[in-house]
């Protein structure tokens, strides 16, 4: 096992890379110099790259949880999937992959939307504990007691509703359910 700074280890990832796409270019990209530094370098771009195009997608999210996959493809190339999950505060649902060839698995049926939201309104009190223990903003709905009464309702008629589809079809199809 090597570490990514191991500069003979990324020479030799990226002349395999080189040999496979640009075969005539092996002796260009053999003699770019590396260094445990250089390599450490890049690497950390690399990651603050990915850290700033991952917020520019949350900031719009009030809530929201990331699942990372790691797979490995039919040619043994290790491949990283995240999958993000968010919710704004008016209750509006995003589902986004990074990896186009694993979109089904972000497909969510309004099954596990139901399912969801039950249980962020049974955690209602916890979440507006660590809300205030982290002192974010932006959550003062939690605390609307209308706003609460209506969503709890809403809640239980998405799982009424899930319930009857689900007896009567024997399948959970999507519902198109508009708040």
């Amino acid at each position: 096992m090597h570490t990514f700074t191991d500069a003979d280890f990324v020479m030799d990832c990226i002349l395999a890379a080189v040999d496979f796409i640009c075969p005539e270019q092996h002796d260009v990209f053999k003699a770019i110099p590396l260094s445990a530094r250089t390599v450490t370098q890049r690497l950390e771009d690399l990651a603050s790259d990915v850290q700033s195009s991952m917020l520019t997608k949350f900031k719009n999210l009030d809530i929201f949880s990331i699942a990372l996959d790691e797979s490995i493809n039919i040619k043994e190339t290790v491949q990283l999937a995240i999958f993000v999950h968010g919710i704004t505060q008016h209750l509006e649902v995003a589902a986004e992959a990074d990896y186009g060839d694993l979109l089904y698995h972000t497909e969510v049926r309004w099954l596990s939307h139901g399912n969801v939201l039950k249980h962020v309104f049974a955690l209602r009190h916890e979440i507006v504990s660590t809300v205030i223990d982290r002192g974010l903003k932006g959550f003062q709905t939690f605390s609307d007691e209308v706003w609460l009464h209506r969503v709890g309702f809403h809640t239980e008629i998405v799982a009424l509703t899930l319930a009857v589809n689900f007896l009567t079809s024997r399948s959970p199809s999507p519902l198109k359910i508009r708040v």
